[in-house]
């Protein structure tokens, strides 16, 4: 079992042609459970394998820029997520 907290400003400025580009401000939190396998592929080396399931909520404003300024277009907007929130497979080399 798991949680995650965080914070995020994301800007989509990379179209400059394009004038009101979105950009999100906001809060993440959320958490779950992650199970994994460990495939031994001999005595040194192993692949493990894992997939956690859970819930992500966003809580975020929507902007824009213009002349510099940040315009809001929406506050306060949420989003919700329940599914898969990592995977991972990595190789592991045991040293004894």
């Amino acid at each position: 079992m798991g949680a995650n907290i965080g914070e995020a400003n994301i800007y989509r400025g990379l179209a400059k042609a394009l004038s009101k580009e979105t950009g999100y401000q906001g809060h993440i939190y959320g958490g779950g459970v992650t199970a994994g396998y460990q495939l031994p592929l001999s005595r040194h080396f192993a692949i493990d394998f894992n997939l956690g399931l859970g819930y992500t909520r966003f809580k975020y404003d929507t902007f824009y820029l213009s002349n510099e300024v940040r315009v809001y277009k929406g506050r306060d907007l949420t989003k919700n997520f329940w599914g898969p929130t990592q995977a991972s497979l990595s190789l592991v080399w045991k040293l004894k």
